[in-house]
């Protein structure tokens, strides 16, 4: 059975249990490949019914963060041109200690790196269920969000 969501979830039909524990809440996406970025966005908007803000960098992710946005979880890629991904949480971390950070990455000699970090490593390729799980990826899954 489903019903119109209303609150946070407004304008998702969504089914009567909690299906989208992440609906609502406003993830950043750091991706420097345009095509992924568009598609990870669209992942995470439609698939998990959350906000999305995207950068194309480490640095444009900084100024977004700087602006005092809302921001619930930083989803970045490691490997980037200037700033990588293990940098990015050094410096997000500075501004926002306690967000949750996941690293995507297809090179699984920086894992160790990503969670010394406090990040969840994710290792490329990788889906997402509707319910926010990971799935396809290993023994990393990204945990739920506390309720906003």
């Amino acid at each position: 059975m489903y019903k119109v969501a209303t609150g946070r979830c407004a304008g998702y039909l969504a089914p009567m249990e909690n299906d989208r524990p992440l609906c609502g809440f406003v993830v950043l996406v750091v991706e420097d490949d345009a095509d992924t970025r568009e598609s990870l966005t669209a992942l995470i908007r439609e698939g998990l019914g959350c906000n999305v803000l995207s950068a194309s960098c480490g640095s444009e992710a900084l100024e977004i963060i700087d602006s005092k946005v809302r921001v619930d979880l930083v989803f970045s890629d490691i490997m980037m041109p200037a700033m990588d991904g293990l940098t990015l949480i050094d410096e997000v971390r500075k501004r926002l200690p306690q967000i949750p950070i996941v690293l995507a990455t297809g090179m699984t000699t920086v894992l160790d790196d990503a969670m010394e970090r406090g990040a969840i490593a994710l290792v490329k390729p990788y889906t997402l269920d509707s319910s926010g799980r990971s799935s396809e990826i290993g023994s990393a899954r990204i945990p739920a969000l506390p309720e906003r």
